[in-house]
C-alpha cells in the first residue's frame, strides 16, 4: 500500500483543534518519540538519534513529520521528518524532495497538496520560523493545516499552540518557500489513516 498526498492531508486534518491547552497534542509528541526510537528517520533523513521532544519546544515541524508517519509509515520516505523548521529546509532537496523558493506569481503552478510551506515572520523570505502542510490549492492561494499555531500567550508569557487551518494568499509576505514532497504521481488512493 503506497501513501498519498491526500492521505497525508487527511491525517493532518484529524488533529485540528488538538493543542497544549488541554494536553491533546501529547499524542503527537509521543508519536515523535516512537519514531525516533524506531531509528528509521535517523538513518533516512538524518534526524538526531535519541532526541526525544521536550514539551517546552515549538512543535510545528514535529506536527508535519508525525502526520506523515501516522498516515502511513511509508510516508516518512517522502516527507522530510525533523523537529526543526531550519532542518526541514536543509532536507528540502533530499530523497526526491525539491525546494521551491517564494515567488508570488509562479508558486501557484508548482505547489501541490501535501507539500510543506515555510514561513519567515519578518517578511524577508529567507528565515525559517514556522511550517505548515498545504491542504488545498487555488488560483488565489492555499490553505494549510499547522501545528503549534493559532493559540495564545498565557498569563505566564508562554505560548499555547494548537492545530489549526490557515488561508494564505500567494502574495503573502511571510512565505519563504515550499518543500515539494516526493509523493509519487501514481500513489494509491487514500486509505483510512491510523487511529
Amino acid at each position: 500500500m503506497a501513501c498519498s498526498r491526500e492521505q497525508y492531508v487527511a491525517t493532518a486534518k484529524k488533529y485540528i483543534g488538538y493543542g497544549e491547552h488541554d494536553g491533546s497534542w501529547e499524542v503527537l509528541r509521543k508519536a515523535w518519540d516512537t519514531m525516533i526510537d524506531d531509528g528509521y528517520i535517523v538513518s533516512h533523513w538524518g534526524a538526531r538519534k535519541g532526541l526525544h521532544f521536550d514539551k517546552s519546544w515549538h512543535w510545528c515541524a514535529l506536527f508535519s513529520s508525525v502526520c506523515a508517519w501516522l498516515s502511513n509509515p511509508r510516508c516518512i520516505d517522502v516527507v522530510p521528518c525533523e523537529i526543526s523548521v531550519w532542518s526541514l529546509r536543509q532536507m528540502a532537496n533530499k530523497n526526491g524532495c525539491k525546494w521551491i523558493p517564494y515567488n508570488a506569481s509562479t508558486n501557484k503552478n508548482s505547489v501541490e497538496i501535501g507539500d510543506l510551506v515555510l514561513y519567515d515572520w519578518s517578511g524577508a523570505h529567507n528565515g525559517y520560523d514556522h511550517v505548515g502542510i498545504v491542504a488545498s490549492v487555488s488560483s488565489s492561494g492555499f490553505t494549510t493545516v499547522e501545528g503549534n499555531s493559532g493559540g495564545y500567550t498565557n498569563s505566564n508569557g508562554a505560548y499555547i499552540g494548537k492545530v489549526v487551518t490557515r488561508s494564505v494568499g500567494w502574495s503573502n509576505t511571510t512565505v519563504t518557500g515550499f518543500v515539494h514532497t516526493a509523493f509519487s504521481a501514481s500513489a494509491s488512493k487514500p486509505v483510512t489513516p491510523k487511529e
